[in-house]
């Protein structure tokens, strides 16, 4: 089978885990966990929506880049190692930039904790298009906006009331 094929058969199965990783850990803010219902469609539309509204922080061109290399981790490794190697590779790329781009110390379980929840946003903003090239560069960049609020909430220490 091609890798397209094995691709489209293996993503439904990758965003149904990654939902149920955010569920069981919460969304962003693990000491005021919201419950099992916050997860809801309704509750990503309102995330997703907060998060097309978020202006960009001097270091969303790194996150964009850092979103098209899982984007591409997912299609290139083979189905039996993506969960360890592109997860792992997504959260140290997110750590390293956030320790080249900001001096405050972060509070990295939290993050690490939440971050599955930006790859669930980018799967809500490919629903809301059309499934066109223009789709995928929107999407990169609202995902990148998760992660700039990710960064915001657990390492510059910014208080988010939508997380």
């Amino acid at each position: 089978m091609s890798k397209v094929i094995k691709l489209f058969y293996i993503l439904p199965f990758l965003v149904l885990a990654a939902l149920v990783l955010a569920i069981v850990a919460g969304v962003f803010g693990g000491q005021h966990r919201r419950g099992f219902e916050d997860l809801s469609r309704e509750r990503l539309n309102e995330l997703y929506n907060f998060l097309i509204t978020v202006n960009p922080s001097n270091l969303n061109p790194q996150l964009k880049t850092m979103v098209e290399d899982r984007i591409r981790c997912y299609a290139d490794v083979p189905s039996n190692r993506l969960t360890g190697l592109c997860k792992d590779s997504y959260a140290n790329s997110l750590i390293k930039i956030g320790r080249r781009g900001i001096a405050s110390a972060p509070n990295l379980g939290g993050m690490l904790r939440e971050i599955s929840l930006c790859p669930i946003v980018y799967s809500v903003c490919r629903g809301h298009g059309d499934g066109g090239d223009d789709d995928q560069e929107r999407c990169v960049y609202v995902e990148s906006q998760c992660l700039d609020g990710l960064l915001d909430y657990f390492w510059r220490g910014e208080p988010l009331d939508v997380f």
